[in-house]
């Protein structure tokens, strides 16, 4: 659940009409509804932290589409927060007196951290780097696709808000990045090449999202008990030859 607790100077393709403060009563209706497993917050906006340790007693909670300083960051991540959503997208950039909510992001041994890895929203040296600091067991591989992922250039919607691919790249009328058009298999690829090793490559497509969201119970890895959900890929690891969901070929 990507918003609507969201920073507005950093809501990126979100449309700003549905962002609004913290509402802890909205997400417990929402999740009677349709169980939530993670959700996203702002943990500047008032009333955050609160909501934070209140949230996380239903789902995982994920700082994401920030302004804060480190040190609100960083106390977020003391009080419920668990996860990142897609790192340094959607939050200041690292500067050498100014760390922000990412540098608080990578120092917080209990969070995992997504990555856009499709080279385009982060540079290909630069994920390398994250991907060294986090490690194998906290990184996490994100598409962060939209609608128009596997689809041609033109016009799409996401959220209400238009959004335009060209060259495979999503952007808004004003060419802020909205989203991506890319897939895991892609970004695994990407990962590899980037110089990650391959095993962190995998971990990070695989169970460590899936632990992050609280699912690795059932999926994120091959063991007696769980859905039998894998990919076959080629020796050399650049095609993917066959996709099993629940054990069944599709």
């Amino acid at each position: 659940m990507e918003g609507p607790f969201l920073s507005y100077a950093k809501r990126g393709a979100q449309n700003p009409e549905y962002l609004h403060e913290p509402d802890i009563d909205e997400l417990k209706k929402l999740d009677k509804i349709c169980k939530i497993r993670i959700v996203s917050l702002a943990p500047e906006l008032p009333g955050a932290i609160e909501f934070a340790r209140e949230a996380s007693k239903i789902c995982t909670v994920s700082a994401a589409h920030t302004a804060a300083t480190f040190e609100q960051a960083e106390f977020g991540y003391k009080n419920g927060i668990t996860h990142t959503t897609h790192l340094l997208n959607g939050m200041d950039p690292i500067y050498n007196r100014k760390p922000g909510a990412a540098v608080a992001a990578l120092r917080a041994e209990n969070a995992t951290a997504e990555l856009i890895s499709d080279g385009m929203h982060i540079h290909p040296a630069y994920l390398a780097l994250l991907y060294k600091i986090l490690g194998e067991d906290r990184s996490v591989a994100v598409s962060d696709s939209m609608c128009a992922s596997g689809l041609g250039d033109g016009e799409y919607e996401l959220g209400g808000t238009t959004v335009y691919v060209k060259d495979g790249k999503a952007l808004l009328a004003d060419g802020t990045i909205a989203a991506s058009t890319t897939n895991i298999f892609a970004e695994f690829r990407n990962i590899i090449s980037f110089g990650v090793p391959v095993r962190q490559a995998v971990k990070s497509c695989t169970i460590n999202p899936a632990r992050a969201i609280g699912v690795d119970d059932v999926t994120g890895s091959i063991a007696v008990g769980k859905r039998a959900d894998f990919t076959v890929l080629s020796s050399d690891l650049k095609e993917l030859e066959c996709v099993y969901i629940k054990g069944k070929r599709i």
